[in-house]
């Protein structure tokens, strides 16, 4: 009677892929197929470069401690599950920042250190893959602030000269085209600022033009907060770079002249004209 010979259901070797891939290791039989299992190095070839995991397998995937070297320099050595990194793990970036603290789902979540390419370490939480910190939030505060400002220095230069076209037309027209300009309904703007506000008859249409050609080149104060205004003061009532309520002051004195302009972001989004001081200073 022949004898039966038994079938291995698990042991160690190597496997060579038809597209180049090679893996070394443990293998086991699960769900009638052999499959990478327990320890093994995987070699993945990609048109003639590789990329290398060396590691704990379970059921045909990364599952456990390993180290996987990626094909820009970059390497990763830590916990794996399901092929993702998972877990507490290092990631080493090519230039030559690193990460080390926890993993979910690929990527870096939890607690960790970032150290950049220049050494310095930012401890803290990461959440999805951003740094999240005091600190970091805020450099993030400050970027959104300044991002603020540089738009509303856009909007302020283009204000003078959305004044200075009233100019340009007939000029018994003047008044009637600047007083888009001019604060005419005080519910646009009592919760914002205070009075008295600018007219029209402060001065006559000569002098406005002159007062905003001579502001043409006046470089803008975005106000931050309330008590940075070095007009207004306490006339400001509206938290600054919130929209309606913003201020801009726009300031130019010299030995002969005192020359002083503030808009404001109106509740209705124009910008209206608040104050305006024209003076001549005693040289």
């Amino acid at each position: 009677m022949a004898e039966t010979q038994e079938l291995e259901t698990s042991g160690y070797g190597e496997f060579d892929y038809m597209n180049g891939d090679v893996y070394i290791g443990q293998w086991e039989i699960l769900d009638k197929l052999k499959k990478r299992h327990g320890h093994g190095k995987f070699i993945h070839n990609l048109s003639g470069v590789t990329e290398e995991y060396e590691g704990e397998w379970n059921n045909d995937l990364m599952e456990g401690y390993g180290v996987y070297k990626y094909l820009s320099g970059a390497r990763y050595e830590g916990n794996f599950s399901k092929n993702k990194h998972h877990g507490q793990g290092s990631y080493f970036f090519p230039n030559g920042a690193k990460f080390i603290g926890q993993w979910e789902n690929h990527k870096m979540s939890g607690r960790g250190v970032y150290t950049d390419p220049y050494g310095t370490p930012w401890e803290g939480v990461f959440i999805n893959g951003t740094f999240d910190s005091t600190i970091q939030k805020r450099l993030k505060a400050e970027y959104e602030e300044e991002q603020k400002i540089s738009a509303l220095k856009t909007v302020a230069s283009a204000q003078i000269t959305e004044m200075k076209k009233v100019f340009a037309l007939e000029k018994k027209t003047w008044k009637e085209h600047f007083s888009k300009f001019i604060i005419s309904n005080l519910e646009d703007v009592d919760r914002l600022v205070g009075e008295p506000f600018a007219r029209w008859e402060d001065r006559n249409g000569d002098k406005w033009n002159d007062v905003l050609t001579q502001l043409m080149d006046v470089e803008v104060r975005i106000l931050r907060n309330k008590e940075e205004s070095k007009i207004l003061g306490e006339r400001i009532f509206a938290p600054q770079l919130q929209g309606a309520g913003q201020v801009l002051e726009y300031i130019k004195h010299t030995d002969t002249r005192k020359i002083e302009l503030v808009l404001v972001n109106s509740e209705s989004g124009k910008w209206l004209i608040v104050s305006c001081t024209d003076l001549a200073q005693k040289p």
